[in-house]
């Protein structure tokens, strides 16, 4: 019992001699640093929102001319542009399937009030099946916004395209559009507002679409007013500095004379404005605009006969000049190459006549002359590596010199190589004239051309130089009434390609498209000389600056002809 006494007087005194140690460690002095307070930082992120303004019939150079007071004052804060273009043919069905779907009339097909495809815009085959939906729907399924209200006095519109809003509304007059937009505005959960105003198009038509004509200057400022009170009541919302307010304001088209359907450039002309707080206002450069058919590998052509095209032929003797514009859009791999343009009975081997060709080995522009056997094919190759998606000026300038006879190819307005002997060569003028891929070239190519030129004299280089900038060959140009074929390439609809060289008639290109297979005309930026960044503004781009705004992404599948350029500024609204 001793033993176990003691054991247990032991453990006490060890216990209490630990806790004592344990008191003076807690009792001693460490460093104690001063306390930190570290700011912390708050991201508001404030919500998208975006109200587009439509309004029908009111061209850009109107607009600017009339210069109203409430869109003069947010210019300054805006990217805008007078120079935009809708599609030809000009309706307000067209323009308004643009704009709500990102996709142009070209492949849409939408040319009138019926909202229904014609056959009569798209070449070839169309598949009446095919649908495109609206911004509303895919905004909707992208869940990036919440309610949605669209409002028109046409109910035509409504039911075909603005039934897919929340609110899809149809009223009187452009004054109840300007209420109800208003009521829609200062709805809490209300993401996208659509306002169409149809008034100055109706006087337009009734009065004449014009600046100086009283009364349509009257409409236009009266819709100025609207948009005043809209944007008033974008900024009355009690809300309103947790958002991020997009406005959009356009027009669908614009007039000339008392009428909006003629195709002249006054009713293809429309503005566009983007207005943000944070922006810092700006006129957008215009890219200069042509219009165009893309001829797409085999399958579309444009051509015209071997009976009718006699003329083209480069034969034994005289002097020619052909020159065009060309953008490539997709080229050959390998060594397959591809003709452009020609006037040939095959692409390679015991060939007569001329082709122009995408040399695919090493991406050169070359030209091929035939006089019926391979052995003896004359090659004139570039020296220029050529990209897709650009511009380039070709020319084949042959000539008489000294009593024999010359060619020689020039790129971009300069002479690619010393020009090639070809004397006594047979070149023939029996085989179709053809911009596209020949059925004997081994590879395709799609591409634009535009502006071709043919000339019964060979013009001087310095001309071929002018050609580079020129944005049509006028009637004032010193070798105008050389030209025995002149295709300009825009004529924006139709299934032709109209020859405008004078004193000539039944030489038009005919445009054909194989079984299954569709073309359309549609704008596109145009060749220049002018420095910096140019913008081609149109109303099949106002749904992919949406998209972006939203931040939802552009998939390959929805065919979207439009682009998103507003990205370019986003430094400016992106803090």
């Amino acid at each position: 019992m001793k033993t176990l006494k003691n054991t247990r007087q032991m453990v006490n005194k060890g216990f209490l001699l630990l806790m004592l140690c344990f008191a003076f460690l807690g009792c001693k002095k460490y460093f104690d640093p001063p306390d930190v307070f570290e700011e912390q930082t708050i991201v508001n992120v404030k919500r998208k929102k975006v109200l587009l303004i439509g309004l029908d019939g009111i061209t850009g150079a109107d607009l600017k001319t009339i210069a109203p007071p409430k869109i003069q004052e947010i210019l300054t804060k805006s990217k805008y542009s007078y120079d935009g273009w809708t599609d030809m043919p000009v309706s307000d069905a067209g323009s308004w399937k643009n704009i709500m779907t990102g996709v142009s009339i070209g492949t849409h097909g939408v040319a009138d009030s019926s909202f229904d495809a014609s056959s009569t815009v798209i070449g070839g085959e169309h598949d009446a099946r095919a649908v495109y939906p609206t911004f509303i729907e895919r905004l909707q399924g992208s869940g990036k916004i919440r309610y949605s209200a669209a409002i028109t006095t046409w109910q035509k519109l409504s039911q075909k395209l603005f039934i897919y809003s929340d609110f899809p509304i149809v009223v009187a007059n452009d004054a109840l559009v300007k209420d109800s937009t208003l009521k829609k505005i200062a709805e809490p959960n209300m993401d996208l507002v659509i306002a169409n105003f149809n008034g100055a198009n109706k006087v337009g038509l009734a009065a004449g679409f014009d600046a100086n004509v009283p009364e349509y200057k009257n409409a236009v400022l009266q819709l100025d007013t609207y948009i005043g009170e809209l944007l008033a009541g974008i900024k009355a919302r009690p809300t309103y500095a947790k958002e991020d307010w997009l406005v959009v304001i356009t027009s669908t088209h614009g007039g000339d004379g008392k009428s909006f359907t003629s195709g002249s450039k006054r009713t293809r002309n429309i503005f566009t404005i983007y207005h943000q707080p944070n922006f810092v206002g700006k006129e957008l450069p215009a890219q200069p605009v042509v219009d165009g058919v893309t001829t797409s590998s085999k399958n579309v052509l444009a051509s015209l006969s071997a009976a009718n095209s006699a003329a083209y032929g480069l034969g034994t003797t005289g002097d020619f000049t052909i020159q065009f514009k060309v953008n490539l859009k997709a080229v050959p791999s390998g060594s397959n190459h591809a003709t452009i343009l020609s006037k040939i009975n095959a692409a390679y081997g015991n060939a007569t006549g001329w082709e122009f060709m995408y040399e695919a080995s090493t991406k050169y522009f070359r030209v091929i002359l035939g006089s019926g056997s391979s052995a003896t094919l004359k090659f004139l190759v570039g020296t220029q590596v050529t990209d897709v998606n650009k511009w380039y000026s070709l020319a084949l300038r042959v000539h008489t010199e000294g009593g024999k006879r010359y060619a020689q190819l020039f790129q971009d307005g300069k002479a690619v190589k010393e020009p090639t002997d070809i004397t006594g060569f047979a070149m023939g003028t029996a085989s179709d004239l053809v911009i596209g891929t020949i059925a004997s070239s081994l590879g395709t190519c799609t591409q634009n051309v535009n502006q071709l030129a043919i000339y019964n004299t060979a013009i001087s280089p310095q001309a071929i130089q002018n050609f580079v900038c020129q944005e049509q060959i006028p009637d004032t140009d010193p070798y105008f009434n050389n030209l025995i074929g002149y295709w300009p390439g825009n004529d924006a609809q139709g299934t032709v390609l109209k020859n405008y060289a004078p004193n000539v008639t039944g030489k038009d290109l005919t445009i054909t498209a194989t079984s299954g297979t569709n073309f359309a005309w549609a704008p596109l930026a145009a060749w220049t000389c002018t420095p910096g960044k140019l913008y081609l503004t149109h109303n099949s781009d106002i749904s992919q600056q949406l998209y972006y705004w939203f931040g939802v992404n552009i998939e390959a599948k929805w065919v979207t002809n439009g682009k998103v350029w507003l990205s370019d500024f986003e430094s400016e609204f992106i803090k």
